[in-house]
C-alpha cells in the first residue's frame, strides 16, 4: 500500500511538472520570434545558417514529445488503475523523468545557473 501512495504522489508532481510545461513552451516561443537575437545570444546560436531558429526549437520538440508521451502514460495510469503492465510502464517514465530533471539540474548548475 505505500508503494501506491508514493507512485502517486510521484505521478502528480510529475503530471503537475509535465503539464506546466506545457503551458509554458508556447510562451516561450513567442517570446523567442519577439526578440531572436537576444535568444541567439544567450544560447550561442549560429546566426549566419540557414534554418537556424531551428537549433532553438527542436529542444522544445524534444521535450513536447516527452511530454505527450508522459500525459500519455499517466491518463493510462490513472484509467486503468489495475492493470500491471501500464503500472510498471508509468512506473519506468517516473524514473526516466526523475533522473532527467536530476542530470538536467546537475548541468544546469555545473554552467553557475547560466541557460
Amino acid at each position: 500500500m505505500k508503494a501506491n501512495k508514493i507512485e502517486s504522489i510521484l505521478t502528480f508532481i510529475t503530471l503537475s511538472v509535465l503539464l506546466t510545461t506545457l503551458v509554458l513552451i508556447p510562451i516561450d516561443i513567442t517570446n523567442f520570434f519577439a526578440d531572436r537575437a537576444t535568444y541567439a545570444k544567450v544560447y550561442d546560436l549560429n546566426t549566419s545558417q540557414d534554418g537556424w531558429e531551428w537549433d532553438y526549437l527542436k529542444r522544445w520538440l524534444y521535450i513536447f514529445l516527452l511530454i505527450a508521451i508522459g500525459i500519455t502514460i499517466i491518463t493510462l495510469r490513472i484509467i486503468k488503475r489495475n492493470n500491471e503492465i501500464i503500472r510498471k510502464i508509468n512506473y519506468a517514465f517516473l524514473l526516466l523523468f526523475f533522473a532527467s530533471v536530476i542530470i538536467g539540474f546537475y548541468d544546469w548548475m555545473r554552467t553557475g545557473f547560466d541557460h
